[in-house]
């Protein structure tokens, strides 16, 4: 624990022993990582494999693609395993300088972070790979069979997977705007239509791919999570007005 009346050097020397942990961490879950690297690169690849007419399949353009790609997938997974260990030492770092209350909402916001950005990820997984991956299949003719680079694809999928767990933070993203006076959730309902036109701009600046159809897929959950967004900066916009009036009463 850094108490606030440490010198600045012993924050310093805190810091480089919780970022030595977090890669240490990070360094352990490759083993595992490229264990089940192979099984990950399957699940990802089988929306594809089911889009794929006959005659079609999925290659490696270069000698050393395919030891790349599970390099790749495994650092990943490591990653993933590896986010509960780095995620508890960036808070034994933060939390010492923090009052009771802001740990609270730290602690909640992480796990609503995580939560969603994996919702996001699931969704994407489940409901548009399939048919993003089809629609793109179908443009090439049934006479002509159809090479995909499984490094293209990778790339592909792990972007979309950013993509769409990026977009289901959006309404933790308003909540806390609300939460802290910054944005006034009656303002923004009388804004819509501007939600959904940046809707429709973030969603072709983060999808991989140009195709309208892709982005439409993106936008129309962006707005509906901005409409979610709203009911819970409402919800909360009158907890904090209710929380301010008992703050100034303890205050006196």
């Amino acid at each position: 624990m850094i108490s606030s009346a440490q010198p600045f050097t012993e924050h310093l020397g805190e810091l480089r022993r919780r970022l030595i942990i977090c890669m240490s961490a990070l360094g352990l879950s490759l083993v595992p990582g490229w264990f089940v690297s192979k099984p990950v690169q399957d699940f990802l690849q089988a929306p594809l494999n089911l889009a794929l007419p006959h005659g079609s399949q999925i290659v490696n353009l270069a000698l050393t693609e395919a030891f790349a790609n599970r390099m790749r997938v495994a650092l990943i997974a490591g990653l993933v395993a590896s986010l509960p260990v780095i995620l508890y030492q960036i808070w034994r770092f933060v939390a010492p300088g923090l009052y009771a209350t802001e740990r609270r909402y730290i602690a909640a916001f992480t796990v609503a972070l995580t939560l969603l950005f994996f919702a996001g990820a699931t969704f994407g997984y489940v409901y548009i790979f399939p048919a993003t991956l089809t629609f793109f299949v179908n443009f090439a003719p049934e006479e002509i069979p159809a090479y995909i680079s499984q490094a293209s694809y990778l790339s592909f999928a792990f972007w979309m997977f950013v993509a769409f767990g990026v977009v289901f933070e959006t309404p933790l993203a308003i909540i806390l705007l609300a939460r802290f006076g910054i944005v006034d959730p009656r303002r923004l309902a009388r804004q819509r239509k501007y939600a959904i036109l940046v809707s429709f701009v973030v969603a072709a600046v983060v999808t991989p791919s140009p195709d309208v159809f892709t982005q439409t897929m993106l936008a129309l959950p962006m707005y509906l999570l901005f409409e979610v967004g709203l009911v819970g900066a409402r919800l909360l916009g009158r907890r904090r007005a209710e929380e301010e009036p008992e703050a100034q009463t303890e205050a006196t």
